[in-house]
């Protein structure tokens, strides 16, 4: 089977999905991607984090909220550090000026879901896990799913759980068209979809650009299966080609590829 993000590979560049798969050459550590890597990594560890972080407000403390949410998150980028601290001596990346310029983003991130379970709290004056349960929406993180129907496994970043709806949410990093979601991206989520609909309730995802804290909708229909479905085929074609794929003919592509030093384009 293959894992849903080589999708959006293909879509990006088959030339660099061919290096990577077929002729298993490692890219470069740089930076942008050790960056993207560590919010990444911190966004799903405040996701796992959350329900812990509720059950610590108590009535005592309840207008503390924010600071607690703040600590919280300053220990998850800390660890983040910490756990890609290799990639980010490659990559020569300044630890403690990366720490302060990334802090910025994850203190309004505190600040904002603070203030969201606070407000819920003087609504309905729960604490706890009875305020875990009034929450309407529940979430997994990082949930493992495939099929051989399709031929896909993959990991969501995060699936959110209305009533019988399974809605999947993928966080990215980097530039963020001015409309709607980029191309690979929108099939790696629809993927997503499809998967989730052999079990459960699943008919549309979200996209979070985290770099713009802006979610953006991907509903299914007939003609995005189907474009998945016809990637899902190319992709199990070129890896058991022999044939090298030109590159993909974008310059800022290239510029910003982690095999481009490798690629011989």
């Amino acid at each position: 089977m293959l894992p849903v993000t080589i999708l959006s590979d293909y879509l990006y560049c088959p030339r660099k999905v061919y290096l990577r798969h077929v002729m298993k050459l490692l890219p470069a550590v740089r930076k942008p991607t050790v960056q993207g890597k560590i919010r990444h990594d911190v966004f799903d560890a405040i996701s796992k984090a959350e329900e812990s972080l509720i059950l610590s407000i108590k009535p005592e403390n309840l207008e503390n909220a924010n600071v607690i949410y703040a600590n919280a998150y300053k220990e998850l980028l800390a660890n983040s550090l910490s756990k890609f601290e290799e990639d980010i001596k490659k990559a020569e990346i300044n630890k403690e000026q990366l720490f302060s310029e990334s802090l910025k983003n994850f203190m309004v991130q505190a600040s904002f879901n603070s203030k969201n379970i606070v407000e819920l709290i003087r609504q309905t004056g729960l604490f706890g896990q009875d305020l875990i349960n009034a929450i309407p929406t529940k979430q997994q993180s990082e949930l493992f799913i495939s099929s051989p129907t399709l031929r896909l496994k993959g990991i969501i970043d995060r699936v959110e759980i209305m009533g019988d709806s399974y809605i999947p949410v993928e966080l990215k990093t980097g530039s963020m068209p001015r409309d709607g979601v980029w191309p690979n991206h929108k099939v790696q989520l629809a993927a997503y979809i499809l998967l989730l609909k052999e079990k459960y309730v699943s008919d549309y995802g979200f996209l979070e650009y985290l770099d713009y804290g802006v979610r953006r909708k991907v509903v299914m229909n007939p003609f995005l299966e189907d474009e998945v479905k016809g990637v899902i085929d190319k992709v199990h074609s070129l890896v058991s080609s022999d044939n090298v794929p030109e590159t993909c003919g974008n310059p800022n592509k290239c510029r910003s590829c982690d095999l481009r030093d490798r690629c011989q384009a």
